[in-house]
């Protein structure tokens, strides 16, 4: 207990003396544990938008994934159907690495299933004996879908000239879309393919997947 020199009284030096009561020491206790309450309420707040910045990311980087893998397997179709001269299919389907012998096509399953694509030599929509299979894609991972409009929800088949054409030879025209159905709004992108078989990309934002 230090004291403060505040005079003098009579000649006698005086001293104020402030002596730390219990109530002094629990003010400052209280203070510092409002103090601690504090920084941890900000810091959980602070991670919370982290973790919340990391899955939008995340989300990110597997959309764009889904659209590229799309995106070279059309480029794959496309450009082995000119160099064949023949038609190449690309078309959904849900088969393993491991099953890859016997790939058919499935009109049941999503595109986000898996797609293959094939030489097909007898248009018919199907890998048969002889007819090689050139390229897959596996399954996208969980909660992306891809699915397409029009003409383009099972196949896309192009012609020894690179057009897009239907089975029937009518020409084929549509868009593939990429979306993950979890978000609110709904980010992704869609795949526009034109009758002369080119395609185009764009970012788009949905009410739903």
């Amino acid at each position: 207990m230090n004291g403060q020199f505040v005079g003098f009284n009579g000649g006698v030096p005086v001293q104020r003396f402030r002596v730390r009561t219990c109530l002094d020491r629990s003010a400052h206790l209280g203070h510092s544990f409002l103090e601690l309450l504090v920084a941890l309420l900000i810091t959980g707040i602070l991670a919370a938008v982290a973790v919340s910045g990391v899955g939008a990311i995340q989300q990110a980087i597997r959309l764009r994934a889904a659209k590229d893998a799309l995106l070279t397997s059309l480029q794959i179709a496309r450009s082995q159907a000119i160099y064949r001269g023949g038609r190449v299919v690309l078309c959904k389907s849900a088969e393993s690495v491991a099953h890859l012998d016997r790939p058919q096509c499935r009109q049941t399953h999503d595109w986000s299933d898996g797609w293959i694509v094939f030489h097909d030599r007898n248009n018919n929509l199907q890998p048969d004996s002889g007819e090689a299979v050139l390229h897959h894609a596996v399954a996208q991972v969980h909660g992306i879908r891809i699915f397409g409009n029009r003409h383009v929800t099972d196949y896309i088949s192009f012609s020894g000239a690179g057009n897009a054409l239907q089975q029937s030879g009518a020409a084929q025209m549509g868009t593939l879309t990429i979306c993950q159905a979890a978000t609110q709004p709904v980010h992704g992108f869609d795949i526009r393919l034109r009758a002369a078989g080119r395609v185009r990309w764009f970012a788009t934002q949905r009410s739903q997947c």
